[in-house]
């Protein structure tokens, strides 16, 4: 039964190793015991990588309301390039309009890196009804502003080519001007 097996795998995976530790976070996910659910969301921010990807690829288990916002929230604040590929990976699974508002929402708060993730995630997911923050980023820096303009090559509508049309002309960057 959960109620016991869950408590004594988390008890274990606390002083394992991270091999066993990421073994038993996989677990987790898979019988996504809502008990679980704060484990798997601290060993989001374990400091093995092994076990970061592995809470990463098992929290969407726990649903929109659980896993996907707290993985949203990892990746708007994540900075490295390993945890961030694994949050993306893990989130382009989702494709429900509760995650790309939440992944949407996410961006004006999010790192320079979180930012350019959370545009990428929703382009992927062709979340066209979420394309606003990212014509923000359009205000960001010269990184920002270019994965902005890759992401709204997905996310804008004709009702949107003024907008962009607007950005290109008063951009000073050549680079940007060329996409």
């Amino acid at each position: 039964p959960k109620d016991i097996v869950t408590p004594k795998a988390i008890a274990v995976a606390k002083t394992a190793k991270p091999e066993v530790t990421a073994a038993i976070v996989n677990m987790l996910g898979r019988v996504a015991d809502p008990a679980a659910l704060p484990f798997v969301t601290e060993a989001l921010g374990n400091a093995d990588p092994t076990v970061r990807q592995a809470a990463a690829q098992s929290i969407t288990a726990f649903g929109v309301d659980n896993g996907v916002k707290a993985l949203v929230a990892k990746l708007a604040a994540a900075t490295e390039k390993a945890d961030i590929d694994a949050l993306k990976y893990a989130l382009s699974w989702q494709q429900s309009d509760a995650f790309a508002a939440t992944a949407a929402a996410a961006i004006p708060q999010a790192t320079k890196q979180g930012k350019i993730a959370l545009a990428e995630v929703l382009a992927s997911r062709k979340a066209v009804a979420q394309s606003a923050p990212v014509f923000d980023m359009l205000a960001g820096d010269a990184d920002e502003a270019k994965a902005a303009l890759k992401a709204l090559e997905v996310l804008a509508v004709p009702a949107d080519t003024q907008k962009v049309l607007d950005f290109m002309l008063k951009t000073e960057s050549a680079s940007l001007r060329k996409g």
